[in-house]
């Protein structure tokens, strides 16, 4: 945790350590409670995971957790997001679940209610025994426009929307496995994916529109595993680098986005991008960076000698 209010005491970085026993993995949501709390939703991540919520409370800096036990089986959960009012958390294999408070939770997507995303799923663990979640259906990603207008996507193209009351199966252009999904303010819907594919489209009152973005200038193969959208601009995290949706002749094109000279520039990967109104995030395994539009400054950068490239040393060199 960051919390610039604690720089006041000399003695203090503004960062906060926590550990807790047991979690594999972690994605962190705004609750929208009176007491602006910091949710962390954690699962171990094996067959028998379960959801625990820490709340850390920006008034009075105090810390606590909340066990979720949820009465249903599920695999492992991977992504977080705010849609509305509330907090959904979602997993495999082709799991949502929204919070309504602390410690309660109902799942969205419980077999009797909406049989038809099970018939493939049971039909695949009937042949095979799978664990830590690794079922080749499911959702690794979620993002919505509002309550009644969900996109979910995972393994092998598969993606879903919900509108509040039902679910519908997606027809995407490809069967690359989704890592992202990012419901941007122009109406669209991005998906990002493995082997640096961009998905854009969205479906509507006419039907399913979607297309494979061009990309250029990329030559490794990983998967665009974040997406955020910052003054008018789609900005993408991959393992090995950062990325941005630009638009050359009227036509979108993915290319790798060039750090201006002079300034910070990015040495670690294997991150993601987020951002809010007022920034972009940026960061890898030992680097946070951030950007006002205008300029970009390193937040962090680990005291951990890095592998630098020959090429990135010579450019912090001047």
């Amino acid at each position: 945790m960051y919390d610039p209010e604690s720089l006041d005491n000399p003695k203090h970085s503004g960062f906060f350590g926590f550990g807790w026993e047991g979690v594999l993995r972690g994605v962190p949501v705004l609750s929208n409670d009176k007491k602006k709390s910091a949710l962390g939703l954690f699962t171990q991540g094996d067959r028998s995971a379960y959801i625990a919520e820490f709340q850390y409370q920006l008034i009075n800096k105090t810390k606590k957790r909340i066990d979720t036990e949820p009465d249903f089986k599920h695999f492992s959960m991977w992504a977080g997001t705010n849609i509305g009012e509330n907090v959904y958390f979602a997993g495999t294999p082709r799991k949502l679940f929204k919070r309504l408070r602390p410690g309660k939770w109902i799942d969205l997507t419980d077999e009797e209610t909406h049989p038809h995303m099970y018939t493939d799923v049971n039909q695949i663990l009937a042949r095979q025994r799978f664990i830590m979640g690794a079922i080749p259906l499911g959702f690794h990603a979620v993002d919505g426009f509002a309550e009644n207008d969900i996109y979910a996507g995972g393994e092998k193209g598969d993606c879903w929307h919900y509108d509040g009351n039902r679910w519908r199966a997606l027809d995407l252009p490809t069967n690359v496995n989704i890592r992202s999904i990012c419901c941007a303010p122009d109406g669209q819907v991005y998906i990002g994916c493995s082997q640096n594919t961009l998905v854009k489209g969205r479906l509507d009152t006419n039907g399913e529109r979607w297309e494979v973005l061009p990309k250029a200038d990329i030559n490794s193969d990983e998967p665009f595993s974040s997406l955020a959208w910052f003054q008018d601009r789609l900005w993408i995290g991959g393992w090995q680098g950062t990325y941005r949706l630009e638009n050359e002749r009227g036509r979108p094109i993915v290319r790798p986005y060039v750090f201006p000279d002079g300034g910070a520039q990015q040495i670690s990967f294997n991150g993601g991008v987020c951002s809010c109104d007022e920034v972009l995030m940026v960061w890898g395994e030992s680097q946070v960076m951030l950007y006002d539009g205008e300029q970009w400054e390193d937040f962090l950068i680990s005291a951990i000698p890095l592998d630098i490239p020959e090429e990135v040393q010579e450019l912090l060199d001047g």
